[in-house]
Order: C-alpha cells, then structure tokens, then sequence
C-alpha cells in the first residue's frame, strides 16, 4: 500500500473493505472501545487527526497526562526548595523548562506508543486523517496529503472529545492570551500568569505555573474556586493556595482584556460592580471546554444535536441513527477518561448484542 500510494493524487479515492466496527477518535472512549470491538471478534479499525498521528487524544496528549507530568515536577521542585524541613541541607533548585518539556514529552509519547501497540496487537487498523459520515453506513477519511479512503461499516462509534472553549468577548492571540493548549506545549514560564476560570484545567495549571515560580493571579465567577466540586473541599483548597502566595480572586467578572505590547491589561468587576484593572504578562482562558462535533458528517446521518451541542443518545449511548454510536465528551454525561471508556465499552456490548449494563 505504501508503494502503491506514490502513485495516486491528492484527488484520488481509495476504496477500502468492510468494517463490522469503526471508531472516529482515539482517546480513552476511542481506542478502549476499538478494543473491547476487536477482542469480541469484530473487524475494527480507528480513525484519528492527530497531526503528528499520535492516539490518545485530549486526554493523553493535551489533557491529563501531560499536565500529571507537569505537577510532578512541580511538586518534586516544591519539596526540594523546603528540603531543610527534612533535614537536608537547602538546595538551590529551580525549574528548567526545556528539560521539564523533554520529560513530559518522553511520558506522553511513552503513553501513545502504549495505545499504538495494543491496536496492534488488537488486529485494529489505524486510518490517519478527519472522518466524516458521508453516507448510510459510509465513512471518509481524509489524509493530511489530501488524499481521500472511503471506509464501509456495520456499526459507528462517534468518540471526537472535546477542545478549548472560546468567547468572542476575549481576543486569542495565542502568544500572551492563551488556552490550555498552548500553554501545556509553551516552554516559557510566564513572568505573571493570570488564569481566568478555576476548574478543574484552571486551577491545574494555576497551581503547577506558581510553584514553577510564576506570579499566578486566579480569577472565578463564582463564589468559590472548583465551584462543581464540594464546597468544603473547595475552601481547602483555596487557602492552600493563598498560603502558598496565590491571587485568588472569586464572586469576580471580567469585563475585557487588550494586549498591549508584552503585557494583557484586563479589567475586571468585583462585589457591587467595582472595576479594578489587572495587568499581566499572560492571559489563560480556561473557561471550559466543548464538544468537537463539527464536520463530522452527522447530517449525513440524520443527527441533529441537543440545544447545548451535544450528540443525543439513549442509554445505549445509541444515536437516532441506530447504526451510529457517541460516547465521551461529545454527549452530556460526565468529562471524564473512565466514564467515556466505560461508555465505549457499553456501546460495543450493545452493538454486538451481548447483556450491556
């Protein structure tokens, strides 16, 4: 195939066989339910658009682990710097951030090579490029090259995640007002990083980013940081942060933010309206995230989403269209790797007509 590849152009179509299982995705719901597919005696394959055709998705490379990477070094850079307090004489340690980057891209790429054996040894085919639904049973993949497969399949499994959401209100320019993404793969240390949001992504990187030794301001709507976690647990929190020398700012609002130059000026709201203005070198706009259910072909297939953006589903995780199948962070349950693997997994027993719970 390889050889045969030279040969076509961009525009060609390749007509590959049938699939009994095909997944558009690879992140924990994604490759977990390819697996469970092919280990029940389906013939499966996995699609994925990730550049640099790495599986794992959000999750593996943007999300969880990159960042667990990040606050290992950060906690392992806090316990040095009080190292007296273990009776080891002080040491003298700072973060180095070209090195911290080779570490967390050495664990990433560890992970993915992980999931790109088990496909392997799986018996999964692995299709690089953006699928669609082009059809009843009908599956495109569209290849960095320009080049065009045309999959069939019995049974779709829909498990595209989830990406950064953005407001038009806040002007992203990616270099001094930024998302998650591009702070995770920034080996730049913000000189004063204020993070706009205090969930889960937020206060994360609020947390790693102060002790790497940045200036870290916090800024919440809501009366309390983590404001979908437990309360009292959320006030823990909180004053661990301040004690460690964190700006955290709740019941606050922003009203606008402008680059100028090497700083973002922000204006913020707090109490009865009371403006104050907040200058910084880096702005993180962690504001949530949102399902990536565009250009996926759900037309195509008579899907129509809910009014939140979400792929309805029954409780088979079944679309309207009973060959198409959504789990993870694209439907409304809990964004969670467990409960999306756990979805794929209910998805492929249903499919296959085994006692799915």
């Amino acid at each position: 195939w390889h050889r045969l590849s030279l040969f076509f152009s961009p525009q060609e179509v390749v007509v590959v066989s049938q699939y009994d299982v095909i997944v558009i995705g690879s992140g924990p719901g994604g490759y977990v339910a390819a697996i469970h597919a092919a280990q029940q005696g389906h013939k499966t394959a996995i699609v994925e658009r990730d550049e640099d055709k790495r599986l794992g998705g959000t999750c593996l490379l943007r999300g969880c682990i990159p960042t667990k990477a990040m606050l290992q070094t950060a906690d392992l850079l806090y316990d040095m710097q009080r190292s007296e307090s273990f009776g080891i004489n002080a040491v003298d340690a700072n973060v180095d951030m070209e090195k911290m980057d080779a570490f967390r891209a050495k664990v990433v790429q560890k992970n993915a090579g992980g999931v790109q054996y088990l496909m392997k040894k799986n018996g999964i085919d692995v299709h690089y490029g953006h699928g669609r639904i082009t059809g009843k049973n009908k599956i495109s993949v569209t290849g960095a090259d320009g080049k065009v497969n045309e999959l069939s399949t019995k049974h779709l499994i829909l498990a595209t995640g989830s990406a950064c959401r953005h407001i038009k209100a806040i002007p992203m320019d990616h270099e001094r007002i930024i998302d998650s993404d591009d702070l995770l793969y920034s080996t730049e240390k913000p000189e004063h990083l204020v993070v706009l949001g205090a969930g889960a992504v937020g206060s994360e990187f609020a947390s790693v980013f102060l002790r790497y030794g940045s200036k870290v301001t916090l800024i919440e709507m809501q009366d309390h940081i983590l404001p979908i976690e437990d309360e009292e647990v959320s006030k823990e929190v909180a004053k661990s942060f301040k004690k460690q020398g964190m700006n955290v700012l709740t019941g606050t609002r922003l009203e606008g933010a402008e680059r100028k130059g090497d700083e973002v000026v922000l204006s913020v709201s707090r109490g009865e309206g009371k403006k104050e203005e907040i200058r910084c070198s880096h702005l993180l706009v962690a504001i949530g995230r949102r399902p990536v259910t565009e250009d996926v072909g759900l037309d195509k297939a008579g899907i129509e989403l809910d009014e939140r953006g979400f792929v309805p589903v029954n409780e088979m995780m079944q679309t309207s269209a009973d060959w198409v199948y959504a789990i993870g962070d694209i439907v409304a349950t809990p964004w969670l790797a467990h409960v999306a693997s756990k979805e794929g997994i209910l998805a492929v027993d249903h499919l296959t007509g085994n006692d799915a719970h």
